[in-house]
């Protein structure tokens, strides 16, 4: 919608939308990356693993709240706190995790913050088509970063593309959506990935 309306317009409000577009794609790339993590913690709550089955970079996530309660422990129980995690580890019980936890390096959805969901997921490879997409993808951050902190403006922004070079980035950041949602579901319909 933006990017034909960016076509009809004049002067600073063509260069505000072409701005605006980082906002949009940011958005339906933040969206797609959020939704793709829920949809593998519910895939993988539904093959029931044990937990002692679940492969190590899956423990961070399927005791996140476990990991997080250490933190506020007192610490004259801190150690037995750690002592009984680690025992559950170990349990044959089946865990579910919330699938409201997507795993953060703190990158505000960067391309490092992509890898780490590969990483705990038991994802192997680059979590986009290319490099390249992922250079993409930390580029539509940092302009999306700049317009919503306020640092610049959308004009600022939107006056360094071309219409070409904004079309460009949407197909970008589609096939980078594209290929999270395949590449997840690929990996998450083999119920062997899950396990150590």
């Amino acid at each position: 919608f933006l990017l034909a309306a960016e076509k009809r317009l004049d002067g600073t409000a063509a260069l505000a939308a072409k701005g605006l577009l980082f906002v949009q794609m940011y958005g339906v790339y933040e969206f797609t990356v959020n939704a793709v993590v829920r949809a593998a913690v519910d895939s993988i709550n539904a093959h029931a693993q044990p937990i002692h089955k679940l492969r190590h970079s899956l423990l961070a996530l399927f005791l996140h709240p476990q990991l997080e309660s250490i933190r506020n422990v007192e610490k004259r129980k801190h150690w037995e706190s750690r002592m009984r995690l680690f025992e559950r580890s170990c349990s044959t019980t089946v865990v579910m995790a919330p699938n409201n936890v997507i795993p953060s390096n703190g990158d505000s959805y960067r391309h490092t913050r992509l890898q780490l969901i590969f990483d705990v997921l038991g994802i192997d490879g680059l979590p986009a088509p290319s490099e390249a997409h992922l250079n993409r993808i930390d580029e539509v951050v940092e302009n999306r970063n700049a317009i919503a902190h306020g640092t610049e403006t959308p004009e600022d922004v939107g006056g360094r593309y071309s219409h070409v070079d904004i079309s460009h980035r949407i197909l970008q950041v589609k096939e980078v959506c594209l290929f999270l949602i395949e590449a997840t579901e690929n990996h998450c319909a083999d119920s062997s990935h899950f396990c150590r």
